[in-house]
C-alpha cells in the first residue's frame, strides 16, 4: 500500500519549466545533427563536382564529418565540466553560427 501512494504522489509532481527547455533543447540539438548528415549525404555529388573529386575521394566527405561527430560527441561531457556546461554551449553556438556563414 505505501509503495502505490509513493508512485502516485510523485507521478502528479510538476515537471519544472526548466526540465522541459532542457529536454527540448535536446531534441533540438539531435534534429540538427541527424540533418547535418543528411544534409552532407544529399549534397555530397554537388560537393565532389565543385571540388573535381573522384566518388573515392568524396566518399571521405561524409566519413570525415561522420568521424568527427563521433570523436566530439563523447567528448562532450568532460568539455563541458572543465569549462562549464554555460561556456561551452555559448563557445560551440558562436562557433556553429560562424562556421555555417563561413561555408554560406
Amino acid at each position: 500500500m505505501v509503495k502505490q501512494n509513493a508512485v502516485i504522489q510523485s507521478s502528479s509532481e510538476q515537471i519544472p519549466l526548466r526540465t522541459w527547455i532542457g529536454v527540448l533543447a535536446s531534441m533540438l540539438g539531435a534534429f540538427m545533427a541527424v540533418l547535418d548528415i543528411q544534409i552532407t549525404n544529399a549534397s555530397l555529388q554537388q560537393i565532389q563536382a565543385s571540388l573535381g573529386a573522384t566518388l573515392e575521394e568524396g566518399s571521405w566527405i561524409s566519413t570525415a564529418y561522420l568521424v568527427a561527430e563521433i570523436v566530439v560527441i563523447p567528448l562532450t561531457g568532460w568539455l563541458s565540466r572543465v569549462f562549464s556546461l554555460k561556456r561551452y554551449l555559448l563557445v560551440n553556438t558562436v562557433l556553429f553560427i560562424f562556421f555555417s556563414v563561413c561555408c554560406a
